[in-house]
Formats: structure tokens, C-alpha cells, sequence
């Protein structure tokens, strides 16, 4: 089992002809570059449909840029994200967002923000659990870009109505609602 970094560059979104490569990445827990590009391109596919994006050159295999990262870590954390608009990024977490993954998050979101992204939608609808780092890193994302947050569970919503941080955050039921 090891941890792989997917990246899909692709080129103009449906209607789009400014010719801005957009990408998809992610940081995913595999057996082999082989299930790795396999995993990967299902997620690319769940996040599109999920978004709603639609591409004018669909990604082929033969896209995909893979390489095997030097992660230990004890539970592994699913981040990938897709660029829908120029800037605009949605992107699904799946697993436990507390210290070192906490820490993983906040090193793909500068990544992301040098790649030129202005806002982020996160889907946390399967993060469990949610960390006093993890939130330390989503609350610090909000000071450096527009972060949206979709389908958060409900637990971690009391937790951060309860702390106050509330009013800084932006919760959504699901990407439509938040790319609006």
C-alpha cells in the first residue's frame, strides 16, 4: 500500500475557449500505479458528476500523471480536486481530518493556490472524524481564499456553531448550491 499523486491536466470546459489548462489531482491510498490510475480516474469521473462539470476532451488514460509520495501515515486521507472554472476548484475529502492528514490538506490547498485558485468548494460529507487541526486548517483556508463548505455532518457543524466560528464559515447541502 502506498500514497500516490494523480494529476489530469485537461483542456477547456464545455463552451469555454480561453484555452486555460485546467486539472484534477489527488492524493490517494493504493496497491499499485495501475489501481492508482484506475482509482483516480473513477474519482476525476464522481467529481465531475458531482460538480455537474463538463469537459470538451475527456480525460484518457494516457493523461493521467502518476507518482508514488513519501507519506507515513497512520489512516489515510482521500484528497482530490477538480478545477471546474478558471480559479475555481471543487474538492472531496473522504477519511479522518485530524493531524498529519490535517496537515495534508493544508499543503494541497497551497498547491491549489498556486495553480491560481481563488475560490474552494470541499465536500466533507465523509470526514470523520473532524479534528481540532483539521478545523484549525479549514478555518485558515478561509483567511486565504472563498472556501465553501458542502455537506459537512451535522456533529462537526454543532462543534463549530458551538465554538462561534460559525459566522465565518459557509456551509452548503451541495456543489451547485455552493458554486452558485
Amino acid at each position: 500500500m502506498g500514497t500516490y499523486r494523480i494529476v489530469i491536466p485537461y483542456s477547456g470546459v464545455a463552451g469555454d475557449d480561453s484555452g486555460h489548462v485546467y486539472r484534477f489531482s489527488g492524493e490517494l491510498e493504493c496497491n499499485s500505479t495501475a489501481e492508482a490510475r484506475r482509482v483516480g480516474i473513477s474519482a476525476f469521473r464522481e467529481l465531475a458528476v458531482a460538480t455537474g462539470f463538463q469537459s470538451a476532451n475527456p480525460p484518457q488514460e494516457s493523461d493521467v500523471f502518476i507518482e508514488e509520495i513519501d507519506v507515513r501515515l497512520s489512516a489515510p486521507l482521500e484528497i482530490c480536486a477538480l478545477e471546474v472554472a478558471k480559479g475555481v476548484f471543487c474538492m472531496r475529502l473522504v477519511g479522518p481530518l485530524e493531524g498529519q492528514m490535517a496537515l495534508r490538506l493544508d499543503r494541497e490547498s497551497y498547491r491549489l493556490q498556486r495553480l491560481g485558485a481563488k475560490r474552494l468548494a470541499i465536500d466533507c460529507g465523509q470526514v470523520h472524524p473532524l479534528g481540532s487541526a483539521g478545523l484549525g486548517v479549514l478555518l485558515g483556508l478561509h483567511d486565504r481564499m472563498d472556501v465553501r463548505l458542502v455537506r459537512m455532518p451535522s456533529n462537526a457543524r454543532e462543534t463549530i456553531k458551538v465554538l462561534g466560528l460559525d459566522a465565518s464559515m459557509a456551509f452548503f447541502d451541495s456543489f451547485s448550491e455552493a458554486l452558485k
